[in-house]
């Protein structure tokens, strides 16, 4: 098909000078609109005005451009169709082959901190689209190009057949074509129903696991809609007393059995600020899961995915497998790694990869991570990332063999004397030292290198979280939620020491990525064992001490985290014999009596956060 006339219109003047110099060196016809005309007349291009072709010029701040008889006849019109041609001929309308667009920047604009809704609605091209669609339909005449980065290849073919496209070419283009659209209208219907979905009122789920009303009393002495039992199956108030001596309804037993009122520690007496007591937060359980500030989900999803990646095979060698980058989504994660050593990528080393950078970029200090089967086998941080390394390998020796590693400094070459004859299928870093980077690739032949961003800083606030099931998809936002310290509760008699504090911190974060049921025993520099994936929670704690003992690592002096609540007393116990001396948890079991009191028979500090961390 031969091209004598183009209209090129584009907001991204990336290579459009090139490009229109190209056509008019073929005699090809330049119809143009607005800023585009204007540079290429200033680039010395002949150029004809879309307002000359239509007869009225720009008008509504530009809104009003192209959308016009003479411009869409042209380009609409069959040429294999006598009406179409006698039509065109009738009314003076030019016939257009090709259509040259960039649509306005809509995806960048509303990706800027601040924007307000008036300049992201200003960036909803629509004239743009309106050209692209009627190009792309009518592409067995027409060719159409969305992209500086297609300018080159459809240059390279008009030079070299005087002027013409191949229909090959016509339709492939029409077929990024419409995907571009496709993936502009798929962002702005998300912009717009986060736009209408936060101004809605969300619904508040109970808290952390529980169905029970939520409603607790307060230091005033409000009351809770239902009284939560004890151990003997009798209800009682709730209330507790603060270090300023109001008393409990209920005196609470010691570690002797005599039953004495127990003052609570207020955060005054707490190892940290972070630490408040239960009277200070209106009572045990007096908080509710508060989940952050989110939108509603569109009533339609519609999301656009490029293939990124063709990978080895799926989870097992019989499944085919690829990996997809949401198209206009930023380029964060697995999306901005780069390959630097080893073989190609399977399913499941992305799958170990996501989950152990997801891990990593839970820690500003220097840290290292290791995963298996996307649970954390191994984690520490410490002074430098060669001596986290060495302690991450310490957590679990025997998992790392065919593990996911990762550090969030550069990469020298203290982690690569860690790693020394220890198989590991990926690692990665943000950044390599040469010397470290060239042993690897001496040593390591089959171990997959990358570089990869590690600062969670550079996040968005909000990620989506898809996930596919039978006969549909999940969404849900990512659990990027962090613990909140004024929301923190002693609820044990004794307060965490500030030693305590900063291990159940680092604990918390670890079992955070573990499987549910999850239990993670840790100091504040080093996982000490894990429980993952476990039916019930005391197998989970009895699992996280065993691969602790079977490594040789002592579990004294410990501390415990735990994903979701103890719904019995069972599970603490495990890990209060093995020495475990604080435990952090979220609360909201009908049986938190049992487990505090669990806690303060072994003299055990504990905290609620009123978060739960559930991952399956």
């Amino acid at each position: 098909m031969k091209i004598r006339r183009a209209l090129v219109s584009v907001h991204d003047k990336t290579g459009v000078v090139e490009l229109a110099k190209g056509l008019a060196g073929l005699g090809i016809e330049i119809v143009s609109t607005g800023g585009t005309a204007s540079l290429l007349r200033a680039s010395g291009i002949a150029v004809r005005d879309v307002s000359d072709v239509t007869g009225f010029p720009e008008m509504m701040d530009g809104r009003v451009k192209t959308l016009h008889p003479k411009i869409h006849g042209g380009i609409l019109a069959r040429r294999d169709a006598p009406e179409h041609l006698a039509a065109l001929e009738r009314h003076g309308i030019p016939p257009i082959d090709l259509v040259v667009v960039a649509l306005y920047p809509f995806e960048q604009t509303v990706a800027k901190p601040g924007v307000t809704a008036a300049e992201a609605i200003e960036q909803i091209d629509v004239g743009g689209p309106t050209m692209i669609r009627a190009a792309a339909k009518n592409h067995a005449a027409v060719a159409v190009v969305t992209a500086p980065s297609q300018y080159g290849a459809v240059l390279d073919e008009l030079t070299r057949t005087g002027g013409a496209l191949s229909g090959a070419t016509r339709d492939r283009l029409a077929r990024e074509a419409f995907a571009r659209t496709a993936e502009y209208d798929a962002a702005i219907a998300r912009w717009l129903s986060g736009v209408a979905g936060a101004n809605e009122p969300q619904a508040r789920p109970p808290a952390a696991g529980t169905s029970e009303p939520q409603a607790r009393p307060t230091a005033a002495g409000t009351s809770e809609p239902q009284a939560r039992p004890t151990a003997a199956g009798t209800s009682e108030p709730q209330a507790r007393p603060t270090a300023a001596g109001t008393s409990e309804p209920q005196a609470r037993p010691t570690a002797a059995g005599t039953s004495e009122p127990q003052a609570r520690p207020t955060a005054a007496e707490a190892s940290e600020p972070a630490a408040r007591s239960t009277r200070e937060q209106g009572g045990l359980g007096g908080f509710a899961s508060n989940p952050p500030s989110s939108i509603e989900f569109p009533v339609a999803l519609t999301l656009r995915a490029e293939r990124a990646l063709s990978l080895k095979y799926g989870e097992n060698p019989h499944q085919a497998a690829a990996f997809y980058q949401i198209a206009g989504a930023p380029a964060i994660g697995l999306a901005a790694m780069k390959q630097l050593h080893g073989p190609e990528l399977g399913y499941n080393n992305l799958l170990d990869f996501s989950a152990a950078l997801a891990l990593l970029l839970e820690f500003d200090e220097p840290a290292a991570v290791v995963i298996k089967h996307t649970n954390p086998c191994g984690a520490a941080v410490a002074a430098s990332v060669g001596a986290a390394m060495e302690r991450a390998k310490a957590s679990d020796p025997v998992s790392i063999y065919g593990g996911i590693v990762g550090v969030n400094r550069t990469l020298d070459r203290a982690v690569v004397q860690a790693l020394a004859g220890i198989f590991v299928e990926i690692l990665f870093a943000p950044a390599y030292a040469p010397d470290a980077l060239d042993e690897l690739s001496r040593t390591k032949k089959k171990c997959r290198v990358f570089e990869v961003p590690c600062d969670r800083h550079t996040l968005p606030e909000r990620l989506p979280d898809y996930r596919s099931v039978l006969g549909g998809i999940l969404a849900q936002h990512v659990d990027q939620a962090d613990l909140d310290a004024a929301a923190l509760k002693v609820v044990s008699r004794r307060a965490p020491t500030e030693a305590e504090m900063r291990a159940l911190r680092f604990a918390w974060r670890v079992a955070k990525h573990a499987k549910s049921n999850a239990i993670v025993l840790t100091t504040a520099e080093q996982v000490i064992g894990v429980g993952a994936g476990q039916m019930n929670r005391v197998d989970a704690a009895r699992l996280a001490v065993m691969r602790a003992r079977e490594v040789g690592l002592r579990t004294e002096a410990t501390v415990c985290a735990s994903d979701a609540f103890f719904p019995f007393r069972d599970g603490l116990d495990v890990v209060a014999e093995a020495g475990a001396t604080a435990v952090i948890q979220p609360g909201g079991s009908v049986r938190d009596e049992d487990v505090i009191a669990a806690a303060d028979e072994r003299d055990m500090a504990m905290i609620f956060t009123g978060l739960r961390h559930f991952r399956h």
